[in-house]
């Protein structure tokens, strides 16, 4: 019930969409559960507004220091695009203290990664 990325041999990025959001539609709050169990870092649901879902990261360490660069690239490319496959979320704020693999915190879209992977819907 979310996005994951996989890396082909090549190092070629995909974000892929888990095969449940491509029949069903969930709240914020079921996609937001779903996502906060699938990986090691945690985080809490601040609040929903004006089309914009608050999080905050809670155990930073692990997030901006231990996942590495890539892992945390991949773990916010996965709550964005998951968060926002319900059609009231349009962006993601995350706060979280910056370090050497994460940061700055602030607004995130689809926007941000569709640069950077080959989105397979």
């Amino acid at each position: 019930m979310s996005w994951t990325v996989n890396v082909d041999d090549k190092g070629k990025e995909y974000l892929i969409r888990g095969d449940s959001l491509k029949i069903n539609t969930y709240s914020i709050e079921r996609l937001f559960a779903a996502m906060n169990g699938n990986f090691d870092v945690h985080i809490k649901l601040i609040k929903i507004k004006d089309s914009t879902v608050y999080i905050k990261i809670l155990n930073t360490t692990y997030f901006t220091q231990q996942m590495g660069t890539a892992g945390s690239s991949w773990y916010l490319a996965s709550i964005i695009f998951t968060l926002t496959e319900n059609p009231e979320c349009k962006k993601i704020y995350l706060d979280f203290i910056e370090g050497d693999h994460a940061g700055p915190p602030g607004y995130f879209t689809r926007e941000n990664y569709e640069k950077v992977y080959t989105i397979c819907n």
